[in-house]
């Protein structure tokens, strides 16, 4: 009896862990399944530029924290990567990395009159946001590695989702380019988190 009360409590556990990302990631998706066109690439492009930023900080933590050196090396990797692929966010964005256009700009390939609120969505993403912060920081020694190459994997899939809708949605050319470039890197990356795993 003991132990199946044990195994209860043990699956609650593991569905509390995943409850909140996973109710981040529909909500960012449901944000771009309801908008075509033009809305639809500036909502794409304010969800991935946050996404990356949270990206640069799990792994600048990484790179003081972790303790395998190939872990390092990839944390490492995924900054320089991200913050490259952020600048080019930004300039199709106006320059703009709030999600929310100036009316006095109308400079990138998105234009300010294309910009759409998604409030009501931000809050699952702030939630999924700091449960993976949270568990990263609580972390330490070796588990640290483990929970930076878990949770890095999920955060990879969730762009990889969101850049395959962009891929059949998006109007403006150098979105739907940056996205089938988006979901060839973040798949790499998995592969590399994967043999990290083993």
């Amino acid at each position: 009896m003991k132990s199946i009360k044990h195994v209860a409590l043990a699956a609650i556990a593991a569905a509390a862990i995943f409850a909140v990302p996973a109710l981040a990631k529909d909500s960012m998706m449901k944000s771009l399944e309801g908008l075509k066109g033009p809305d639809f690439d500036h909502t794409f492009v304010s969800h991935m530029i946050e996404h990356h930023q949270q990206g640069v900080m799990m792994a600048e933590m990484a790179v003081q924290r972790a303790q395998r050196s190939e872990v390092k090396q990839f944390a490492q990797k995924t900054i320089q990567e991200q913050q490259k692929e952020i600048e080019a966010l930004e300039a199709m964005h106006g320059g703009r990395s709030s999600g929310h256009a100036s009316s006095h700009s109308q400079s990138g390939a998105l234009s300010a009159n294309s910009d759409t609120s998604h409030h009501g969505k931000g809050s699952d993403h702030q939630a999924m946001k700091h449960e993976m912060m949270t568990k990263l920081e609580r972390a330490q020694g070796p588990e640290f590695d483990r929970q930076f190459v878990e949770t890095m994997t999920q955060h990879h899939q969730m762009a990889v989702e969101m850049a395959k809708l962009a891929e059949r949605r998006a109007s403006a050319p150098e979105v739907k380019s940056f996205a089938e470039k988006t979901v060839t890197h973040q798949q790499e990356g998995i592969k590399q988190l994967k043999r990290l795993k083993q």
